[in-house]
């Protein structure tokens, strides 16, 4: 008699929007999974948000010859105006399978992973 194990599907954000409902300007840096096939090397983009900006962030498509990855989302790292930092790291709450237009709200002191946006 075999037995198997139960394997969980993946679930990761693919691209996002981000709103700064915060009191001020904010610089966010957002890092994504690395892959051996990368040479584990971490890649990583900058946004800056006035207060009461929305930007979008695109899925990270790796190039790798003759195929392509997606890198998911890993984590948000926030500094505000005043220098407080504040960051939310994958796994995402409500975030149970593979997601895109999945919104992040920064607020004054965090960062909410609130579902997807309309």
């Amino acid at each position: 008699m075999s037995s198997y194990g139960c394997v969980r599907p993946p679930a990761y954000v693919r691209d996002c929007i981000i709103r700064n409902d915060s009191d001020g300007h904010v610089q966010i840096r957002l890092i994504y999974e690395s892959s051996p096939e990368d040479n584990n090397s971490t890649s990583h983009s900058v946004v800056h948000l006035g207060q009461g900006q929305i930007h979008r962030v695109d899925e990270k498509i790796v190039d790798h010859g003759s195929w392509t990855a997606v890198q998911p989302l890993q984590r948000i790292e926030v500094t505000r105006s005043d220098g407080q930092t504040m960051h939310l790291a994958a796994p995402f709450e409500g975030v149970n399978t593979v997601v895109r237009n999945w919104l992040f709200v920064i607020e004054n002191g965090t960062i909410k992973s609130t579902g997807r946006s309309s």
